[in-house]
């Protein structure tokens, strides 16, 4: 079961660091404002993003996938 943190009337699900993952930097579509570009995702134990990312460069891309593999590096837990 994946614990829960609430907040007045917004629950976010709360993964521990065997449960997510950061995915590769790939092309990828920005939801539905019909924009794409390159990006990445945090993904949880099942594949499914619980976050993503999206830049109009590579460049952009790749160094922001810098930063947060360093910044989930040590986490011990996201929350989504």
């Amino acid at each position: 079961m994946i614990p829960r943190i609430s907040k007045g009337d917004n629950t976010m699900a709360t993964y521990n660091r065997s449960q997510f993952k950061l995915g590769d930097v790939a092309d990828m579509a920005a939801g539905l404002t019909g924009l794409s570009g390159l990006g990445f995702s945090i993904i949880n134990q099942h594949g499914s993003p619980l976050l993503s990312i999206v830049y109009t460069t590579e460049g952009e891309a790749k160094s922001a996938h810098k930063i947060i593999t360093a910044a989930l590096a040590n986490a011990i837990a996201v929350s989504a």
